[in-house]
């Protein structure tokens, strides 16, 4: 069970007014994603965190900001290192920067500007924020 930082339990009519509760539902989410991402296309559900504002993560590099999980997708920006952003949701499947490299999961994220788009999740490119 969850609880507010009032000390109630969580619910939904609550949880879209609680920062903190969204802010734990996102990491949870973005653990539980994390994990799940050593096995390719899985089939599972999570919650829905869209309402998080909390920072969950940063970027360790600069970073392509897309607008589809691909490298062949619309690139919206370059993100700079340091970048904080509010963690989503994962793509399915991995993906591949080059040919023949690791493979590795797509992010979906929100940056300090409310604009959502894809990072690839790699650990050399993204890590959890604390």
């Amino acid at each position: 069970m969850i609880y507010s930082k009032t000390g109630s339990k969580i619910k939904h009519s609550i949880v879209v007014k609680d920062v903190e509760a969204n802010y734990i539902l996102a990491t949870d989410k973005f653990i539980v994603d994390y994990y799940l991402s050593n096995f390719e296309n899985i089939k599972y559900t999570t919650f829905d965190v869209s309402r998080n504002t909390s920072t969950i993560l940063t970027t360790l590099t600069a970073t392509d900001f897309r607008k589809n999980p691909s490298s062949q997708a619309i690139l919206i920006k370059k993100l700079p290192k340091g970048s904080e952003l509010q963690y989503l949701d994962r793509s399915p499947q991995q993906d591949s920067l080059l040919v023949g490299k690791e493979r590795w999961i797509w992010l979906k994220v929100r940056d300090n500007k409310k604009q959502e788009g894809w990072i690839w999740g790699h650990p050399s490119i993204v890590k959890e924020y604390y």
